[in-house]
């Protein structure tokens, strides 16, 4: 209260969180105080009994009603869905959670304490520290807070505030399609559409040739806007520099090691909604393909395999029995053990499965993994005793030597047909 400097509040407006030990205090301190509660708390509890997503729908109709004659009305439509519903609901006067009911003195028409739920959002990291340092962390917060709202309000093109401004701009795009009818005094009569207040103002002033942007209210002016930050906080010095005090230090509190880790986020309600998280898409309507057969509905780890897969995803044999494919009764992964041709049953096309980056053949004491030719053999040769997960497999050295093998007898037949080449031209040419 001295903190205010308003001792019955007369012009202050408090929005709780359905406190029932705040009702009785308020009254007895603050008699002239206009008391909201959080609709999403009362929400929250009533929905509990009364579930669906209709009288959800119909609560926040009553909720954001702007005249009685509408709030009436949609609580004859909610009493439609549950007769009873509405007793409950009404057991918190309406003044307290309706728009309809509220005070015009204050100007501000929120519903929920969306705005105390941010700062709690916006202090969590400095809620962790030890008193004195949580308090330090959030008068920096403040004083920087201060500065970035006084440097913004001086960016606005206009004198009204941003946000009250588009809302404006919303309702004169909409009074564009009201119909009125002028008394020739100073009354307006609205016709057709049930347009909502704001909208019917708009339409009048425009029927009288006045500017509505001038009735808007000072307190989202920008002057008002500025006086708000206009209490800069002072740097404070540095803790060395700090008075002493002659009073026994303050030492921290007893420490006692709760179960499990310290939850930082507001404890949810069980039916209340989880926000998605930002970063990830969601998989829900998304048709998932398998990249092998590309067909709608099949997965890498669900995907039933009948036959073996070669390198091109098409069902294949191999030459060798030793290097067959052994992807199991699921597709996981391909595990081709060693290397070798594969032959593909339907094409007859040849493919020369040089060994997946994860097949790894023991030496001696070391792993190394299976090199791969330049070119496509159909390997018939195998180290003696040498296995991997019951296969057959051949080492690096093997593969070399054999490949060595195949060069050298390349070269011989090459040269033979050199040879052969030279002779029959000098047989054809015996006196060059």
């Amino acid at each position: 209260m001295k903190d205010l400097g308003h001792p019955n509040g007369e012009v202050l407006t408090l929005m709780s969180d359905q406190q029932k030990g705040l009702v009785p205090v308020i009254n007895e301190f603050f008699p002239l105080l206009k008391h909201r509660i959080c609709a999403r708390h009362i929400y929250a509890n009533w929905h509990k009994k009364w579930k669906g997503l209709n009288r959800k729908i119909q609560f926040w109709n009553c909720v954001r009603s702007t005249f009685v004659e509408d709030f009436d009305d949609q609580l004859k439509i909610l009493e439609g869905i549950g007769s009873t519903s509405t007793n409950d609901l009404l057991g918190i006067p309406q003044q307290h959670w309706s728009r309809a009911y509220f005070i015009g003195e204050s100007k501000c028409d929120v519903v929920d304490n969306n705005l105390a739920e941010a700062f709690n959002g916006w202090i969590v990291d400095a809620r962790c520290y030890p008193s004195i340092s949580m308090l330090e962390e959030i008068r920096k917060m403040v004083m920087q807070r201060m500065h970035v709202k006084r440097t913004a309000s001086s960016k606005w093109k206009t004198n009204i505030a941003p946000r009250p401004l588009q809302k404006f701009d919303r309702n004169m795009d909409v009074s564009n399609q009201c119909r009125m009818v002028w008394n020739g005094d100073g009354g307006f009569e609205r016709v057709g559409a049930n347009w909502n207040t704001m909208c019917h103002a708009i339409c009048a002033m425009h029927h009288d040739s006045k500017d509505p942007q001038t009735y808007i209210s000072n307190w989202y002016t920008k002057e008002i806007y500025d006086a708000s930050y206009s209490h800069v906080l002072q740097p404070v010095r540095g803790k060395i520099l700090w008075p002493k005090m002659k009073d026994d230090p303050i030492g921290p509190p007893q420490f006692k090691v709760m179960p499990g880790r310290p939850k930082k986020k507001r404890r949810r309600d069980k039916d209340e909604p989880v926000k998605p998280k930002y970063g990830k898409a969601s998989t829900v309507g998304y048709k998932v393909r398998f990249s092998k057969c590309k067909q709608v509905g099949h997965r890498k780890n669900k995907y039933l395999q009948n036959d073996n897969v070669d390198n091109t995803g098409h069902s294949a044999t191999n030459v060798q029995s030793s290097t067959a494919v052994d992807v199991g009764s699921t597709c996981k992964r391909k595990r081709q053990v060693g290397v070798g041709l594969y032959i593909n049953l339907t094409t007859g096309e040849q493919t020369y499965n040089s060994g997946l980056p994860s097949e790894m053949v023991v030496t001696t004491n070391r792993k190394r993994k299976i090199g791969a030719p330049t070119s496509q053999y159909q390997h018939t040769w195998k180290g003696p005793g040498l296995q991997w997960k019951g296969k057959c497999v051949v080492t690096t050295r093997q593969l070399q030597q054999q490949l060595s093998d195949e060069r050298s007898q390349q070269k011989k037949v090459a040269g033979k047909k050199l040879h052969g080449t030279q002779s029959s031209q000098s047989n054809a040419n015996p006196n060059p």
